[in-house]
Formats: C-alpha cells, sequence, structure tokens
C-alpha cells in the first residue's frame, strides 16, 4: 500500500533559534541555499575530453527580518562583531530554523554553523506619510548548514 500523501509545510510556520540569544524572535527568513563549483579536468590518458567533478562548496548568507520593537537583540549581536562589546569571538554561534507543523510542532530542523551577523539594518527607511511597520534585518554568514536526523517529525493524525 503506497504511503499517504504528506501536508507541505506552510511558510509562515518556523522557528529561529540562537545558541545564546534568548527570544529569538523573526519574521522573515532568507532560503537555504549551498552551491558546489564544478571544477573541469583532463586526464592524461584522455586528453581529449574533460571531466567535471566537484570544487569548493560556499553556502549564501541568511537574511533575517523582523518588525523593529525595542528588543536588542539583533544590535547587540551586530555589536559584538563591530568589536564594540569586546567580546572576542564569542559572536559566533550556531543556529537552528525548524519548520513547523500545522499544529505547531516541530517537523524538520537545519542547523547552521559558526554563524555571525555580517550587515545589520536598523531601518530601511523612514516616511512621515506612510503606515508601514518598520523593519530591521540581520544578515547571517554560516559555515554551512545540515539537516537534523535527530528530530523525530511527529506522526500525521490518524485518519476517522
Amino acid at each position: 500500500m503506497p504511503a499517504a500523501p504528506q501536508e507541505p509545510y506552510k511558510v509562515a510556520r518556523f522557528l529561529v533559534e540562537v545558541d545564546g540569544l534568548s527570544g529569538f524572535h523573526v519574521s522573515r527568513v532568507s532560503g537555504l541555499k549551498r552551491m558546489t563549483a564544478v571544477d573541469i579536468v583532463r586526464e592524461g590518458d584522455a586528453p581529449q575530453t574533460e571531466r567535471a567533478t566537484p570544487g569548493l562548496t560556499s553556502f549564501a548568507p541568511v537574511v533575517l527580518e523582523r518588525p523593529r520593537t525595542d528588543d536588542k537583540t539583533f544590535q547587540k549581536w551586530a555589536d559584538q562583531v563591530s568589536g564594540r562589546t569586546g567580546q572576542g569571538s564569542a559572536f559566533r554561534k550556531m543556529m537552528a530554523i525548524t519548520l513547523l507543523t500545522a499544529a505547531g510542532q516541530p517537523a524538520v530542523r537545519f542547523k547552521l554553523f559558526n554563524c555571525w551577523p555580517s550587515k545589520f539594518v536598523a531601518f530601511r527607511f523612514l516616511n512621515a506619510e506612510s503606515s508601514e511597520v518598520v523593519v530591521e534585518r540581520l544578515v547571517i554568514q554560516h559555515e554551512g548548514w545540515e539537516l537534523d536526523d535527530a528530530l523525530v517529525p511527529p506522526l500525521p493524525p490518524a485518519p476517522q
């Protein structure tokens, strides 16, 4: 019997956690991207043909956004990197992005390694004639990500 189709995860159901930073609330996260360069090599016994092999792998930065409030978590982490707090290399942190089910249960988790903010935007613009919410942005560099196999997704509800 084929497995029942799984319900896809909604983009609005997620949680971002950063080691050592409590209450890390975000409203938008850019996608996780990994790119592996293609190296072209020629082998000595077949100089007329090329072979493609994997080269260096790089990871695109992750962008976090949220409405600006009096919470200074983004600002304080960015200040650690710029040397304003004198905390050395303590700014590198583990980060997790967890996709949640419709019921709010953790389903899929991605772990990001050695994360640090390379760009902090306190606000993009101010306009006295607008009713838009002020948004702050943090661009996160990292040294890779992986799927957390230790997280066991909840079982789907039994059909009735």
